[in-house]
């Protein structure tokens, strides 16, 4: 089915959404990156409002790790204090009470009905630590984007119109994580560099400006069984604020299952399960409760984790 537009143009959507973040929060914020003692790479799909024609399409690959400062109290390895799963904070384990640097890496494909977006940004981040316990990090990411339209899912009031146009824009996140062994508090804003694109006469790209704020903590019920409460909040100017409210549940280091509240828009079913220290799945089905659903059977997203580097068994999950 091709889309139409009206003579007052069309505006599409700029910031994919997400439900698997609650296990790789790089996804929205830099300052995440290089956080753990190895090497953290992600590969995702998510098929959103499966069997709504037209519906987002988001295929991503994160990569993150980080880098030995040297000096004394800097070196490339975990502190003590992270080693033990029962005490730490992290999907892996973290430089508790160690400064360093980290780097990373994103490609984001984006597909809206004609809309398609390629995205890529290069991360870098500095981690203090302010004591044995607390650290902060701050992160940017920098990339270029590419917005354009397919002349084939497309038709005009206007024969006349250009039905292929693309439009070209720079990309800047910016963020701080401040995170210790039982929380973890972050504040970031997407697409700094806000801007309107017009890729023809009738159809407008939005690169509008986001602000993120994120804050989750970690209850051990045994050795064995943690809870881990999260929220995100986000903000976008001339769109609803969001609240997202999420409870997770972790076993023995290895299965992990949670449920998550998108206030007015979907209520979230997640699972994960990590075979090996290097190989994780995880995979969260959203049934969507606002007017959209008589058209969708729901949003459908995949994850597959990949850790290079990991000397260390610990938790496969939370946060990071």
């Amino acid at each position: 089915m091709a889309f139409i537009f009206g003579a007052v143009g069309s505006q599409a959507q700029n910031i994919p959404q997400y439900s698997l973040y609650v296990t790789n929060n790089y996804l929205i914020n830099p300052a995440v990156a290089g956080i753990e003692d190895y090497s953290n790479i992600k590969i995702g799909h998510r098929n959103q409002w499966s069997g709504f024609d037209g519906a987002p399409q988001t295929s991503y690959v994160t990569f993150h790790m980080p880098l030995m400062t040297g000096g004394k109290g800097n070196n490339h390895r975990a502190s003590p204090k992270s080693k033990s799963g029962a005490d730490r904070f992290s999907s892996g384990e973290t430089y508790s009470g160690q400064s360093h640097h980290g780097i990373g890496a994103q490609i984001l494909m984006d597909k809206i009905g004609p809309f398609r977006k390629v995205q890529a940004n290069l991360t870098y981040a500095y981690h203090i630590a302010l004591d044995d316990e607390i650290n902060i990090s701050a992160g940017a990411s920098a990339g270029f984007f590419k917005n354009s339209i397919s002349d084939d899912e497309i038709v005009f009031d206007n024969p006349e119109s250009l039905l292929t146009a693309s439009s070209n824009g720079m990309h800047l996140s910016l963020g701080l994580w401040l995170y210790a062994t039982k929380f973890y508090a972050g504040v970031s804003t997407q697409q700094l560099f806000s801007k309107d694109f017009d890729l023809n006469p009738e159809v407008k790209s939005l690169s509008e400006r986001q602000y993120l704020f994120t804050a989750g903590y970690k209850f051990s019920v045994s050795e064995q069984f943690v809870l881990i409460p999260s929220a995100l909040y986000k903000i976008t100017p001339n769109a609803p604020k969001t609240l997202d409210a999420n409870l997770m549940a972790e076993y023995n280091k290895f299965i992990w299952g949670g449920f998550s509240y998108r206030h007015q828009d979907a209520y979230s079913f997640l699972f994960g399960i990590a075979p090996n220290d290097m190989f994780d799945v995880q995979y969260a089905y959203d049934y969507t409760t606002s007017d959209i659903k008589s058209y969708s059977s729901g949003s459908h997203e995949i994850t597959l984790g990949i850790k290079l580097g990991k000397t260390v068994k610990s938790a496969r999950f939370r946060g990071y």
